[in-house]
């Protein structure tokens, strides 16, 4: 949510958004925006005269709140972000970079399904049919993520046939800094046949 007056600045504020995939609501920056708007939403953007609005209308202090600015904030815009709490003043375009950091992070949080769950499976030895197991488990499910974790294994891609099937492994997984959308990572990752039926009854003989 951006209440931006300056048309030069809300443009940079538009860039950031589409860069962190999120969708930038622009609200008059003349008007108090609604109580319920104002924390329903995943971050709020404002300027100057806008944080000073907010502020004098006692709206409630709240997370990803960011006052942005066109060159150095001066002493106006500093008082007011913090008469309203602000997390921080960004100088923009010199901060894009971190303002689309937070946006990201933000809206890969909105994205995220409820309540995935994890389970870990241990062979007690060699042998024991962990591996087996494991990808059995995974086929049950609609959107399984199965990751063989053993430096020793010779890899979860023969067990379930898709040492053949393009996508990153973990060689290619190391990252020297910055952060991953999930979202791609996944796109990225191998998606190997589902053999539902197959796997069913290797479990059950």
């Amino acid at each position: 949510m951006a209440l931006i007056a300056e048309s030069a600045l809300l443009d940079e504020i538009d860039r950031v958004a589409a860069a962190a995939a999120v969708r930038a609501v622009h609200l008059d920056p003349l008007a108090v925006p609604a109580r319920k708007v104002w924390a329903a939403a995943g971050a709020v953007v404002l300027d100057s005269a806008a944080a000073q609005l907010c502020a004098a209308a006692g709206l409630p202090r709240r997370p990803a709140l960011y006052v942005g600015s066109l060159g150095e904030p001066d002493v106006t815009a500093l008082q007011a972000a913090l008469a309203i709490g602000a997390h921080d003043v960004l100088v923009l375009p010199d901060q894009a970079d971190e303002l689309v950091r937070r946006l990201s992070e933000i809206g890969d949080g909105a994205r995220e399904t409820q309540g995935g769950a994890t389970a870990a499976v241990l062979g007690g030895r060699g042998g024991a049919g962990a591996s087996l197991f494991s990808a059995a488990l995974a086929y049950q499910l609609e959107e399984p993520l199965l990751m063989d974790l053993d430096p020793w294994s010779g890899g979860i891609d023969l067990l379930v046939g898709a040492e053949q099937v393009a996508g990153l492994r973990w060689p290619e997984l190391t990252v020297q800094g910055g952060r991953l959308n999930w979202a791609v990572v996944r796109a990225a990752l191998p998606h190997p046949p589902r053999h539902r039926r197959a796997v069913r009854g290797e479990v059950g003989s």
